[in-house]
C-alpha cells in the first residue's frame, strides 16, 4: 500500500478522536464493523485509507456526521441543536424513528398556546 495523503491522514485522525470521544477501543468499534480488532488498526495506524463506505459507517456507528470526518464545514443554514437532533435521529432504529414521529405529530397538532415545556433533562 502506498503512502497515504495528508487529506487521508486528517481523516483517520479525526476518526480515531471520534472513536475515542464516543469511549470505545479500536476492539470495539472493529466489532460493530464486523471486523477484528486487527483489521480495525490497520486503519487508525495509516496502513491504508478507510474506504468510503467504511467511513458511512463508521460515522453512523459514531454518532457523527460523516462531513465532520471528512473535514467539511457544517451545512450552512444548520444550528448545533439541529446538528444533534439531526445525528440522534441517524442513530434510532426504525422502530424508534415511527415512535418519534408520533410523538412528534401529536404535539404539533396542538396549538401552541397549550403547548408544554419539556420534563426532561437534555
Amino acid at each position: 500500500m502506498g503512502k497515504l495523503s495528508p487529506l487521508e491522514e486528517r481523516i483517520i485522525d479525526r476518526v480515531r478522536q471520534a472513536r475515542k470521544e464516543a469511549k470505545l477501543t479500536q476492539e470495539q468499534l472493529g466489532a460493530q464493523l464486523g471486523m477484528s480488532a486487527k483489521g480495525y488498526s490497520h486503519y487508525e495506524q495509516k496502513r491504508g485509507p478507510i474506504p468510503l463506505a467504511l467511513l458511512f459507517q463508521i460515522a453512523r456507528l459514531l454518532r457523527v456526521p460523516v462531513e465532520d470526518l471528512l473535514g467539511l464545514p457544517p451545512p450552512g443554514d444548520m444550528t448545533e441543536d439541529e446538528r444533534w437532533l439531526l445525528n440522534a435521529w441517524r442513530g434510532l432504529s426504525e422502530q424508534d424513528c415511527y415512535s418519534v414521529r408520533v410523538l412528534i405529530r401529536g404535539y404539533l397538532a396542538r396549538p401552541m398556546s397549550q403547548w408544554e415545556p419539556a420534563r426532561f433533562a437534555a
